[in-house]
């Protein structure tokens, strides 16, 4: 269901324990944004964004796995009933955004539209409509 394309991974999850830590390091720093208790920080995620295009092999997969799980949560069959479509409007506002995070948060939404749009109560599909037309 995903239409972000990410780069494959160039690392080995069975890889000596060296070139592991800064993976390790950068993914646990990342896992941040899957907690949906606090504020997304978009900063962080802009980082998590570019660490997939431009970040070193080792930091790359853990970088793509946070995206990738983060992307399902938004979208997911629980997002309807979470409110997580917000997180896209804190990402497509946020002046200092890359253009790469912007598209990445324009996917998800993309695909809670194509996929639970159903799903979404009436005055959340409005909210929806007018992060679009803004």
């Amino acid at each position: 269901l995903s239409s972000f394309a990410l780069p494959p991974a160039h690392s080995s999850p069975h890889s000596s324990a060296s070139p592991l830590a800064p993976a390790m390091a950068a993914s646990g720093s990342f896992d941040t944004l899957l907690n949906f208790t606090v504020p997304l920080d978009v900063q962080l995620l802009d980082s998590c964004v570019n660490t997939v295009y431009s970040g070193d092999p080792a930091t790359m997969a853990g970088a793509q796995r946070v995206l990738s799980e983060l992307q399902e949560r938004i979208a997911g069959e629980d997002a309807a009933g979470a409110l997580n479509w917000f997180r896209v409007d804190m990402i497509l506002e946020t002046a200092a955004t890359s253009s790469t995070t912007k598209f990445y948060g324009l996917q998800i939404l993309e695909n809670a539209i194509k996929f639970r749009w159903k799903t979404i109560p009436a005055p959340q599909q409005a909210g929806i409509k007018g992060v679009i037309v803004n």
